[in-house]
């Protein structure tokens, strides 16, 4: 008796396994720089909300605050960010401060359209976004995913 034509193409859409560990990858995440036309937006959307609070509060300090707290939130954007994958887990470095996590902290991972959020717990919660870290893809989509695939398993 022959497969179904669907476990077919199931079978053919699964990545072959790999026996041997990959080489270790490295990037740099940088969209401001990368995508200049968004960055030219975003930049006019700060400066058109500093300039909103301003007039609304009246207050300059305050208008600063809100710039200052919107740079802050966006400092994935603006700033270049290096992350390494190896047998030992993910790195994440910024101007020398380095942040690792090794794969046995990683409970699961779940694969997004512009990257992977790495989550420490297997429920997920409102807040598994903020406890996890999150790999931008770049240019290199496969390349990461095979590295998950191959020290954590698949995707949740």
């Amino acid at each position: 008796m022959s497969a179904q034509p669907d476990e077919v193409s199931r079978e053919r859409d699964e990545p072959e396994p790999i026996d041997t560990p990959p080489a270790a990858i490295r990037w740099r995440s940088w969209p401001a720089a990368e995508r200049l036309g968004r960055t030219g937006l975003v930049a006019l959307a700060l400066l058109a909300a500093t300039v909103l609070v301003r007039l609304v509060a009246g207050r300059p300090v305050l208008a600063l605050l809100a710039l200052g707290a919107l740079l802050a939130a966006l400092w994935r954007y603006f700033l270049p960010v290096q992350f390494e994958l190896d047998e030992h887990g993910v790195e994440r470095s910024l101007f020398g401060w380095r942040r690792h996590v090794r794969w046995s902290a990683v409970a699961r991972y779940e694969v997004c359209p512009a990257g992977v959020l790495l989550v420490p717990n297997r429920r997920q919660t409102p807040m598994s976004a903020f406890a996890g870290l999150f790999l931008p893809f770049a240019e290199n989509r496969e390349a990461v995913l095979l590295r998950l695939r191959y020290y954590l398993g698949p995707p949740a």
